[in-house]
């Protein structure tokens, strides 16, 4: 009878953890209904997809510079264009607020440009070039370019 007693209480106490284990599993499967919504009678057929109904939004990224040359600085194509490389230029001179440290300046530029060579293309710096020339072409955007009037074959005309 000694023997009996302790094999009955393992069988015991093993079946009740069994069917606690059993009840709390088949609890989590069960997904709480929101009646409140119109649409809890329906069945979903397959699980939300947080990334594909949330794409990750990007922001860009920012090269600092201190000189608008050849960068086309304010007009919205040469700015959409950037956008479409993933980048925008900001302007900083020293002394604004803002404008941390010339070493920051220079890390971050270098972060950013290296991470367009990956992102982009080797070439990306000369494909926004001819992307930005092509902008300015179509604009007309030639101020303190020298040669506007040679590239749109303008002559100056006295009224």
């Amino acid at each position: 009878m000694r023997l009996r007693l302790p094999i009955l209480l393992i069988i015991l106490t093993t079946a009740f953890f069994l069917g606690s284990l059993r009840m709390a599993t088949a609890q989590s499967k069960e997904k709480p209904i929101d009646k409140d919504s119109p649409s809890w009678v329906l069945k979903q057929k397959k699980k939300n997809d947080a990334k594909k109904d949330f794409p990750k939004q990007e922001y860009p990224r920012y090269i600092i510079i201190t000189e608008t040359k050849g960068v086309l600085y304010g007009n919205p194509c040469a700015l959409q264009e950037t956008h479409k490389m993933g980048f925008e230029y900001v302007l900083l001179k020293e002394g604004q607020p803002g404008y941390e440290t010339m070493w920051k300046k220079m890390t971050n530029n270098f972060f950013v440009k290296t991470g367009l060579v990956f992102r982009r293309s080797p070439f990306w710096k000369l494909i926004l070039k001819n992307r930005i020339e092509d902008c300015r072409v179509n604009t007309g955007d030639f101020i303190g370019d020298s040669s506007a009037p040679e590239a749109l074959n303008i002559e100056a005309v006295s009224l």
